[in-house]
């Protein structure tokens, strides 16, 4: 039973390494973190790096869904891939705490900080309105995973 569990901290620890090392979900969490500072994003059709001013109008434009709006510069194209990298991982996370190989209270200490900021939309980090742009891509896009971690851990993030 120990060595059950020893394992399972030591699985979560390693996803979270993971997934704190790449340089999209640092990129996601400075956008998460800040409202407005100077960002570079790496993306497709520019290897050496996309550095412009990021702030929350930027993100509420960038993670409008694709049929609000008649195109995306590339500063939001930047801003979209790197928030669909940073919940994919969090589509896995869910995927392995539905699976059973961990549970939810395991990953929480790493995550909490993360899903307060995008879960209580009056936590004071983030507008409401930057919240539920937040809400509504994930929604729209169908990151249900993302969706069922929120719950897990007592946050409905449904758009309204």
């Amino acid at each position: 039973m120990k060595a059950q569990k020893w394992k399972r901290a030591e699985f979560v620890a390693n996803s979270i390494n993971e997934f704190d090392s790449q340089e999209e979900i640092q990129n996601a969490k400075l956008m998460l973190d800040w409202n407005s500072r100077v960002i570079v994003l790496h993306c497709i059709g520019f290897p050496d790096g996309l550095e412009f001013e990021f702030d929350d109008d930027l993100l509420c434009k960038a993670l409008k869904p694709h049929t609000e709006i008649s195109g995306f510069s590339d500063n939001e194209v930047a801003v979209r891939d790197t928030f669909d990298r940073f919940f994919d991982y969090l589509e896995k996370f869910d995927h392995f705490i539905e699976s059973g190989l961990v549970n939810a209270i395991e990953f929480k200490p790493y995550l909490r900080y993360w899903l307060n900021l995008i879960g209580n939309e009056n936590s004071g980090r983030k507008r409401p309105i930057v919240i539920k742009a937040i809400w509504k891509y994930i929604d729209y896009y169908g990151y249900t995973g993302v969706q069922k971690l929120f719950c897990r851990y007592g946050y409905d993030i449904h758009p309204n």
